[in-house]
């Protein structure tokens, strides 16, 4: 961060990963727009949260096996439960049904 007091850039990069899991959009909660497929060569697992959003926290699990990703989410909705849309890098848009809480995706 060199020698000076820029905090500002340290919430920057904090932000950025935070938006590689959620990111809000309107009324859309779209996870997993920032993690990297990559991600998954040393791991089969990644996780986050709980992370704020407007509708309330939601953690965030990212599964690999066999060559299928699992995406899990679990909120503690503030009152209605958002529309959830998964969106890993290379790969459609999936909008999850409203009483799901996990997607599966090939990869």
């Amino acid at each position: 961060m060199g020698d000076g007091q820029h905090f500002w850039a340290s919430a920057e990069w904090i932000i950025m990963m935070i938006n590689s899991f959620v990111m809000q959009q309107g009324q859309k909660l779209i996870i997993g727009a920032g993690v990297s497929l990559d991600w998954f060569n040393n791991t089969d697992e990644i996780s986050a949260g709980p992370l704020a959003t407007a509708w309330g926290p939601v953690k965030v699990k990212f599964s690999n096996y066999r060559k299928n990703i699992t995406v899990e989410w679990q909120g503690n909705w503030r009152s209605e439960k958002p529309e959830i849309e998964v969106c890993l890098p290379g790969h459609e848009p999936v909008i999850a049904d409203h009483d799901k809480i996990s997607i599966d995706l090939n990869i």
